[in-house]
């Protein structure tokens, strides 16, 4: 769109980015109800703003919080109503909740219709976690790289050299990150994971419960690393942890410490 103002790095309608001024100058006074009428009016001229849905999601949580119930908003927006009739949403909020998400995806993946296909899920959001990403530079710009090709076919086995899709087609790779779901009490599962003289995980793991060095090495499998491993569960937030063993395999002794357990 070229007429119009520029709104976090995209033109909007003269008319949304008058109602978008006047919602954050009403949000800034702390009149929570108006701004979020405002923003609602800035959608209805600029229907495919992603900053718009957003700063409209925003205002229900504070108008939420400021009356007195924080998780108000995101339990309204997961709520299901037996009234509402749409394939991919519950509710209306839950509709607006979704229509940001996919106002989001679009313009990250403008130019690729084959792939924004297949990242726009058909659940309703909150049917399952929301996933967080840097609105700059995230997976939806690293999906777009010469270097990346994104297989959603079922995986029928793995090999020595790398991974069989249930369409037959083989996939080399170097490095396999698995990312299985999870029952919680039960790392890995329901992989089985075999390592030196043929002891599996579960067999390692039998007493004592799940466990290794640092979160993310197992005594017996050399060239098995975990993130978000056993024992990352407590005070932290996962990303402090994948942070800090990610620093861990940067540093520069571990692959000495790696050579001594392959060869030992």
């Amino acid at each position: 769109m070229i007429d119009g103002r520029r709104v976090v790095g995209r033109y909007v309608a003269d008319e949304a980015y008058a109602a978008y001024l006047r919602g954050t100058t009403l949000e800034n006074r702390g009149e929570f109800g108006a701004a979020r009428t405002a923003y609602e009016e800035a959608i209805k001229s600029d229907p495919d703003s992603a900053h718009l849905w957003t700063r409209l999601g925003a205002i229900r949580c504070r108008e939420a919080k400021k009356n007195g119930n924080p998780w108000d908003a995101f339990t309204r927006a997961s709520e299901i109503d037996p009234e509402f009739d749409d394939p991919h949403t519950v509710s209306e909020l839950n509709r607006i909740t979704r229509a940001a998400s996919v106002a989001f995806l679009e313009g990250k993946l403008a130019d690729r219709p084959d792939l924004l296909a297949r990242m726009t899920p058909e659940h309703p959001p909150w049917s399952a976690r929301a996933v967080m990403v840097d609105s700059d530079y995230c997976v939806l710009d690293a999906l777009q790289r010469d270097n990346v090709t994104l297989v959603t076919d079922g995986v029928r086995r793995i090999d020595e050299t790398g991974v069989e899709t249930v369409d037959g087609a083989h996939h080399e790779v170097d490095v396999i990150a698995y990312a299985t779901g999870f029952h919680a009490s039960e790392y890995l599962f329901p992989m089985t994971v075999t390592g030196r003289g043929g002891r599996t995980l579960a067999d390692v793991w039998e007493v004592g419960g799940a466990r290794a060095h640092r979160f993310c090495m197992v005594p017996g499998f050399p060239n098995l690393w975990s993130v978000y491993g056993p024992n990352t569960n407590g005070g932290l937030g996962p990303g402090a942890f994948h942070e800090l063993v990610t620093r861990y395999a940067l540093d520069p002794a571990l692959p000495d410490l790696f050579g001594r357990c392959l060869l030992g």
